[in-house]
């Protein structure tokens, strides 16, 4: 047995349900991505599963088998995603916030009062319509925030940074929308309900906004907030929950049954909206805290729930734009965590999934879709070939170096594949 003091190195295994299991499979979703990614988001589009990707200075999109470019002149910064009310929206830090829409081509009768010798395209070769990514209409000029999160009919922007009012302690609300639409006012006035707020109370700066329950949480470096939507002439009211931690980057938190999981200076906390506690007892703080690196950026840390395996990952970088080097997962039902190593720059972006039949990947098939395959044909066995833990996982992007010819001392090329994680219960 272990001395109190001691930790347990459980590297590559998973503690489930008390037992401990293998960590799963990675399996390969999709390949071929142009970027590698430090960003990454999954979105059901109408049926349609499609992954954003991000380095900050680009953005793609993979769907229906093939990845399009819908920005590649950003400046760098960090990228978040949100659904406000099924419209995926992206804020890249330096560059602003945007909605990703789609915008049918004209059709035959639309084109009748255009003379034909003004057409960019003859009529019968336009396609159907076409993938956008749009500026969020009425945001400030000029103006970028940190981080884009949805809540209710609105959208807030977490950490504002206006040139006509400068602040770390700045975030502000959209006027409401509805759903189907995007909010088209961010300036306050008489005709709607468009707001802003600073949160001053102590000296830490903005740096995170995630809803829990019916509250927005706004976290500082050394606070935690709460907005509430109240109506009326002041629409949303916020209070200082707690001093006692706070978190460095918007992805040094996330939720998991209505429960916020932190990365904090003093360790891996876990907040239900009333208490906070450590989830690192004192048998594992020292290594967690060396694990954390006090005193760097908090962009070196990601959090992630796998709400299949009921895990948190807490996920670590060596430095801001490399790849992570190790997990951390600690399972909620019996409060144990164990490591997950790769391999030096393999694991380059994480984020949530649900994946299903809306993104094609050859493998992941329920038993009654299989019944035009002859059995012959799968490229496995059926019984594994969907469960839940596929369908609420981890998707990865994953670097590999590949040798593409050239003779020898050629330079290896670097293929950029996306996997998901699945969980063996």
């Amino acid at each position: 047995s272990l001395d109190p003091g001691q930790w347990s190195k459980l590297e590559n295994i998973d503690s489930l349900s008390g037992e401990l299991a293998s960590a799963g499979t990675d399996r390969l979703l999709v390949t071929g991505c142009p970027i590698i990614p430090l960003w990454m988001f999954y979105y059901l589009d109408s049926g349609v599963g499609k992954i954003f990707v991000s380095d900050g200075y680009r953005l793609y999109m993979y769907s229906s088998g093939a990845w399009a470019n819908l920005a590649d002149d950003w400046d760098g910064g960090y990228v978040s995603f949100c659904v406000f009310l099924g419209t995926l929206v992206v804020n890249s830090q330096t560059n602003g916030p945007f909605y990703y829409g789609i915008t049918p081509q004209p059709t035959w009768e639309e084109l009748d009062t255009k003379p034909w010798n003004t057409l960019s395209v003859p009529w019968n070769n336009m396609s159907p319509e076409s993938d956008l990514l749009v500026s969020l209409p009425g945001w400030f000029t000029n103006a970028t925030c940190l981080q884009m999160v949805a809540y209710k009919n609105f959208l807030v922007a977490i950490r504002l940074r206006d040139p006509a009012r400068l602040s770390e302690y700045l975030y502000a609300w959209s006027a409401s929308s509805p759903a189907g639409s995007i909010p088209g006012e961010w300036t306050p006035t008489a005709t709607n309900d468009a707001g802003d707020g600073l949160l001053l109370d102590t000296p830490g700066v903005i740096t995170a906004g995630l809803q829990m329950r019916d509250s927005l949480m706004i976290y500082k470096t050394d606070s935690i907030y709460r907005l509430d939507y109240t109506g009326g002439p002041f629409v949303m009211r916020s209070e200082k929950v707690t001093t006692e931690v706070g978190v460095n980057h918007p992805t040094a938190v996330t939720s998991l049954s209505d429960t916020h999981y932190l990365v904090t200076r003093a360790g891996l906390a876990r907040y239900n909206g009333q208490n906070i506690g450590l989830l690192d007892f004192p048998r594992v703080q020292e290594k967690v805290r060396s694990w954390l690196r006090p005193g760097e950026g908090g962009e070196l840390v990601v959090t992630m729930a796998n709400p299949g395996t009921q895990q948190i990952w807490f996920a670590r970088k060596d430095t801001a734009t490399g790849p992570y080097v190790v997990i951390f997962k600690f399972d909620l039902q019996h409060d144990s965590f164990t490591t997950h190593n790769y391999s030096t720059d393999s694991l380059t972006a994480i984020c949530n999934a649900d994946i299903d039949a809306g993104l094609s990947n050859g493998g992941l098939q329920r038993w009654d879709q299989l019944t035009t395959t002859p059995w012959t044909d799968l490229n496995e066995s059926w019984n594994p070939a969907y469960s839940d833990y596929q369908v609420n996982t981890i998707l990865m992007a994953m670097k590999a170096s590949v040798n593409t010819g050239g003779g020898t001392g050629a330079s290896p090329t670097s293929v950029i594949s996306m996997y998901i994680h699945s969980g063996i219960p």
